[in-house]
């Protein structure tokens, strides 16, 4: 358990995207950023993306700075939820670090496979 301080003033998210190749790899670039900056502004299409579905779970859907915990509950995805990107078949690791007043807050990793039809 990790314990922040609030009020949350800092927030940044590192998001890594893998492809399992002999090991996972980097299969894009890295998508860090200020969540705060990025609250106000909304201007990056694949967090855009990640945070319609994430915002149905979350209550981190405001601009810092945050006074209450932050919690994100029973998240899921579905097969929609990618369309966006053009996956090739194959597996897959996304990992997010959360890090809140310079803390290491939390890191949630994703595996999914992707079938050929």
């Amino acid at each position: 358990m990790v314990v922040v301080n609030k009020p949350i003033r800092n927030c940044a998210i590192t998001i890594q995207f893998l492809k399992r190749s002999n090991g996972y790899k980097p299969f894009m670039a890295d998508l860090k950023l200020d969540a705060c900056s990025y609250l106000k502004k909304r201007n990056n299409f694949i967090m855009n993306t990640l945070m319609e579905v994430w915002g149905k779970y979350s209550n981190m859907n405001h601009t810092c700075p945050y006074d209450h915990d932050l919690v994100v509950d029973k998240m899921r995805f579905t097969e929609s939820d990618f369309r966006w990107i053009p996956f090739p078949h194959g597996e897959y690791a996304f990992y997010a670090k959360f890090v809140f007043n310079h803390v290491l807050a939390a890191q949630i990793d994703f595996f999914l496979s992707i079938l050929q039809d």
